[in-house]
């Protein structure tokens, strides 16, 4: 063989051992690429068959709770934060705000130093109904707290609760809560705070301030009212001019003075005013709505002019006055009865005219603001000694607890048992 040759049929060998190796390499590829794709597809199984555990039995318990809160939120006075104990949840996992792993969770942000959110009411609801729920308390100014209020922009104020759409739809009491108030952002329901509270902490600086100006004055106003209880035993009666509920108490309360106390306690007045009542309807309101009574315009204006005879005559005077017009009129025709009222009790109808025309606008927004800084938002309600009092609505009970007030010698009309006739309320009969 000629050494030409041999040299070809070298390269020849060095060639196909070159393309074997290339075949081989290419062949371990191909298998790492459809092993690769193999657990691929192992993976995207495994996350399409996941499914968060223990979500019936959890969210009947979170949507229980969530229709017994709004049907109880205006005698607790509203819909209130709960504070079962901080986590520190600075993370949510690697996507997301919160994680759908694990037992189903209520996310609630909140700021406890909040002075006037008054938690402590709705903890203790919380507490008695959310049992084996998870519950977690974010910090409006951690990380995690900051992350949601950076997102969901729909949140105004807080406490504010966010949940996944997943764990609430698949719920057995979904359908028995108000839907409305679950608001949706991609893959989750929140709710804002100025729906579930009746003092929330609003996130806007200006709405804020605005609010807590008026919680002050509310403070102020409440804190005058119970310290003018120093001295005398004071009572203090919150009622409609036309209202029959109120009318019955002030003729339980009108004997306790007239014979019984007179001038040994202070007898004061004061009247239930609404804003926007049927809509602001000058049928029911004045001053654009903002002064209203649910029984019509003209007890607006009675409610005037009782003001202005227990300003300009003294409480004698609104007794005489108040019960003669319970007597002597209704809501529909005291506007045309109370002059001739006024003049058969002495009283000086130009002088009721020019105060009402002069100050009765402001007594009624006074009036308005003292019941919303104490509570009182139904006639008749009662104070004692600056205390809300749910005794018996008679003359007996009455005088029992204003005389409980004093803290030496009782004078003698304590002693007072036989009472000329005055009717008894039902006990938690009102308007309002």
């Amino acid at each position: 063989m000629s050494k030409h040759k041999k040299h070809s049929e070298h390269k020849e060998n060095v060639k196909e051992a070159k393309e074997k190796k290339k075949e081989e390499k290419h062949e371990v590829k191909n298998n790492k690429v459809i092993k690769h794709n193999q657990e691929e597809h192992h993976r995207e199984r495994t996350i399409k068959n996941f499914k968060p555990s223990n979500t019936d039995t959890t969210w009947k318990v979170v949507s229980l709770l969530l229709a017994l809160a709004l049907l109880i939120s205006i005698p607790t006075q509203g819909f209130r934060v709960w504070n079962l104990g901080v986590h520190n949840h600075s993370s949510s996992g690697s996507s997301g705000l919160i994680s759908a792993s694990g037992q189903p969770t209520m996310y609630l942000v909140e700021n406890s130093k909040c002075s006037y959110c008054n938690n402590e009411d709705f903890n203790k609801g919380v507490k008695q109904f959310f049992g084996d729920f998870k519950v977690v308390v974010v910090p409006y100014d951690s990380a995690l707290g900051k992350k949601i209020l950076s997102q969901v922009k729909g949140i105004k104020a807080l406490p504010a609760v966010l949940v996944l759409q997943s764990q609430m739809n698949s719920s057995a009491e979904w359908n028995k809560v108000r839907k409305d108030i679950f608001n949706p952002y991609k893959q989750y329901y929140y709710i804002s705070g100025e729906t579930l509270s009746r003092t929330p902490y609003y996130l806007d600086a200006a709405k804020r301030a605005k609010i807590e100006a008026q919680y002050s004055e509310e403070a102020k106003l409440k804190s005058q009212f119970e310290n003018e209880t120093a001295g005398k035993p004071r009572i203090d009666f919150f009622v409609m001019a036309y209202c029959p509920f109120g009318n019955q108490a002030e003729e339980a309360i009108a004997p306790v003075y007239y014979e019984a106390l007179k001038n040994n306690a202070i007898f004061v007045p004061h009247y239930i005013i609404y804003s926007n009542y049927a809509g602001g309807s000058p049928a029911y309101c004045m001053a654009n709505g903002t002064l209203c009574s649910m029984h019509g315009i003209q007890e607006v204006h009675e409610d005037e002019r009782e003001m202005c005879v227990y300003k300009l005559y003294g409480i004698k005077s609104w007794f005489d006055f108040a019960l003669a017009m319970n007597n002597e009129s209704n809501p529909s025709n005291s506007d045309a009865k109370w002059k001739a009222v006024a003049q058969s009790l002495g009283l000086d109808v130009n002088k009721i005219e020019n105060c009402v025309e002069k100050n009765g606008t402001k007594y009624l927004e006074e009036a308005k603001e003292l019941a919303e800084a104490v509570g009182a938002s139904g006639s008749p309600t009662v104070f004692v000694g600056g205390n809300l009092y749910n005794g018996a609505r008679t003359p007996k009970g009455y005088l029992d607890a204003i005389c409980a007030e004093y803290s030496g010698a009782k004078p003698a009309g304590c002693s007072v048992t036989n009472f000329s006739e005055a009717p008894t309320t039902p006990q938690n009969a009102h308007c309002g």
